[in-house]
């Protein structure tokens, strides 16, 4: 069966590096809580790796056909 891009609403792509204090995760929590407030509950499907991918391990796989072209969006964080 091919991916569809409604797995996720949205895919977060962010460099570990730059994550430093956790402001990405917080921004996306945040996010998430925001949504939830605005919508009544409804629950975003976030494509949002925290550890998982290590060193390019299968970063094509994880990255492409199972988080990019699963999402609706492209959140980057630069």
């Amino acid at each position: 069966m091919p991916p569809t891009c409604d797995e996720y609403d949205f895919f977060v792509s962010y460099a570990r590096a730059d994550n430093i204090g956790g402001w990405v995760e917080q921004f996306v929590e945040a996010l998430l809580d925001e949504h939830r407030s605005f919508t009544g509950g409804r629950e975003l499907r976030p494509f949002f790796d925290r550890a998982d991918i290590k060193n390019f391990t299968h970063w094509e796989t994880e990255i492409f056909h199972k988080g990019l072209t699963r999402s609706r969006l492209f959140l980057a964080f630069l």
